[in-house]
């Protein structure tokens, strides 16, 4: 049997067996906790796909490890909204964030070595702010804790070589908006470097056709034999590769048409749910009449590059339920007393993937930048068709004038 990948637009990195750990352990809290990640995974995703011809990928855990480390400085509105936007559990007592640190350790346990996480917190000197909070981000979350000086555009530089480091090198700019206002800077990377099970011989990988929009593109294609998981249904493949030791596994889902791509995205979360996580069972897997089943074929799969970062991320959090982080009316109040009190000005989502015959190496960074209330700068974004005139300052008299609909072209 040979598996041609025709489609590859969501990649999603999940574990078989972690699930099937904590329910033998009767961790219900972290089954919970990976549950509302994924389903804050998938919101994210629906939101934030637009463009039906470019690539995109992006990390959901580092965006909620960022936002957890947020939350944890909430309160009142601003402490509901990113609550229920992520599925956090309640942030009165220390409980939530215990459990999320608990639930971090265990992955990276987990993943054994694969997957590094790295946190950071900049504070702005000599600045209130309540060592409460600082001790919470720091033993919860294993986080680097700085206090500098953001009126040095320095600070800027020592961020994005801290991110440089963590990254190994994959990322040269995890905060590319930079102010002096800046009180409150937090980081998160999140770094997923594993091998496949069985590597694709390097020899085998020849160009094919990929076929994307009405459209064919030559592109280079590995070749293998490999146990992986399959499925054909619903004019919709499920292919899932192994990486070594087992601890995780791509799972690659590829519409058989256009017209099922769009139906997919449209419901991803319920097919989610309905059609393959409640089939990633290792007991299921074996069953011969299981919904996904472990069998051995040819795999051809192209090799790829991407490169994302998040338009504006902070729209899309909005979209979806955060708002008064980001403006006047938020309520940090756990993080600083002081009296004008900060909201984030900033949010920045980057993330890079190579997959090639080795395996799969992917980092993502996440940035919360806070200022003071109402001491966000007037920002002015020119991102739809816009009419120019170029004007004589002293008699006002139109000199050049135009129209841009497509800067790109």
């Amino acid at each position: 049997m040979v598996i041609r990948i025709l489609l590859v637009l969501l990649i999603l990195n999940i574990n078989l067996v972690q699930g099937q750990s904590y329910k033998k352990n009767n961790d219900t809290s972290l089954i919970q906790m990976a549950e509302s990640n994924n389903t804050f995974a998938l919101r994210l995703y629906k939101n934030i796909i637009q463009s039906k011809d470019k690539n995109l990928v992006f990390s959901p855990l580092s965006f909620s490890t960022a936002f957890s480390m947020l939350y944890a400085g909430s309160k009142k509105n601003t402490e509901k909204e990113i609550k229920n936007v992520f599925g956090f559990q309640e942030n009165d007592s220390l409980k939530h964030h215990k459990l999320y640190g608990e639930f971090l350790n265990k992955l990276k346990k987990h993943q054994n070595g694969n997957l590094h996480i790295a946190n950071a917190l900049w504070l702005q000197k000599k600045y209130s702010f309540l060592l409460e909070y600082q001790r919470i981000i720091e033993q919860c979350y294993k986080s680097d804790i700085f206090s500098v000086d953001f009126s040095d555009v320095n600070t800027h530089k020592r961020i994005n070589d801290w991110g440089k480091k963590n990254s190994k090198g994959i990322l040269e700019k995890i905060l590319q908006s930079y102010s002096t206002l800046f009180k409150v800077v937090i980081n998160n990377i999140a770094l997923f470097d594993a091998k496949w099970e069985k590597p694709f011989n390097a020899s085998n990988t020849k160009n094919g056709i990929f076929y994307t929009q009405g459209t064919q593109v030559s592109v280079p294609f590995m070749q293998e034999d490999q146990n992986i998981l399959y499925r054909n249904k619903d004019s919709i493949i499920t292919l899932g590769l192994l990486y070594k030791e087992y601890v995780a596994t791509m799972i690659i889902l590829m519409p058989l048409s256009d017209a099922k791509m769009e139906f997919l995205e449209k419901n991803l979360d319920k097919y989610w749910n309905e059609q393959i996580s409640k089939n990633l069972d290792t007991e299921k897997l074996i069953s011969p009449r299981a919904a996904i089943q472990s069998t051995y074929a040819l795999v051809r799969l192209p090799k790829f590059k991407i490169d994302t970062k998040l338009a504006d991320p902070i729209s899309t959090m909005i979209k979806m339920g955060v708002k008064d982080a980001f403006n006047d009316n938020a309520d940090f109040s756990r993080i600083t007393e002081n009296k004008a009190g900060l909201q984030v000005q900033v949010l920045e989502h980057v993330c890079k993937m190579e997959c090639d015959e080795a395996g799969t190496q992917i980092a993502a960074a996440t940035s919360i930048a806070m200022v003071e209330r109402g001491g966000s700068q007037l920002q002015v974004k020119i991102d739809r068709p816009f009419i120019f005139m170029i004007i004589d300052n002293e008699s006002t008299n139109i000199m050049f004038m135009g129209k841009v609909n497509d800067p790109s072209k």
